[in-house]
């Protein structure tokens, strides 16, 4: 017979307090850092019981695996994510190659790898975070192509690698400087891309 979500739930938390009215100092031991590595849960977790060699939990999800941060790629061959990605702090909205086997990445994060990066960062073919290229957007960053010698950028922000841009700049590759080129765009660039003549072409965010 299966067992309702509330009975589990209601067996572990019996559990877990037998456990601790017997002084069981494994059942008592906390620490206030996060391991990094532990898998998660893509549910609420309403219950766990800590043995020797095992954690039980239970709770309203369906799938427990590792955790891969606000994006990763894939294999294409097996779907499995690609292990020397590095980990992102946030969300991850828009992503391009920089045509060295690297990514762009935008989104709505503070930290990539534990390197501090805000909203927009650019990985290294090899996973690593490139220590000398940090825009530093001051809110999140949606759209992002490349043509050239330049990164175009659109989101939310009015500031970017110390410059004033609201919503849409133009950042050079290897250094991560804004370009003098400046529309100073007067709604939320959520979608763009570039044509030949390197001409940004956005759409205005519609959303509510």
């Amino acid at each position: 017979m299966k067992l309702k979500p509330w009975a589990v739930n209601l067996a572990l938390t019996i559990a877990a307090m037998a456990l601790a009215a017997l002084n069981v100092p494994w059942a008592r031991a906390q620490s206030s850092t996060p391991r990094e590595e532990t898998w998660i849960t893509d549910g609420p977790v309403n219950a766990i019981v800590r043995t020797p060699d095992r954690v039980y939990i239970g709770g309203m999800f369906n799938y427990v695996g590792p955790v891969t941060g606000g994006g990763v790629p894939l294999d294409v061959t097996t779907g499995a994510p690609v292990a020397t990605f590095p980990r992102v702090n946030g969300d991850v909205y828009a992503c391009v190659p920089d045509g060295s086997g690297g990514w762009y990445i935008g989104g709505d994060f503070d930290k990539v790898a534990g390197v501090v990066r805000n909203n927009i960062a650019h990985i290294l073919a090899n996973g690593t975070v490139d220590l000398t290229w940090n825009p530093n957007a001051n809110n999140w960053v949606e759209a992002l192509a490349v043509s050239g010698s330049t990164v175009y950028a659109g989101g939310e922000f009015t500031s970017i690698s110390g410059q004033t841009r609201n919503e849409i700049a133009a950042l050079n590759t290897g250094t991560g400087a804004a370009t003098d080129w400046d529309p100073n765009a007067s709604g939320t660039i959520c979608r763009g891309r570039v044509h030949q003549h390197r001409r940004a072409v956005a759409q205005p965010n519609r959303r509510p």
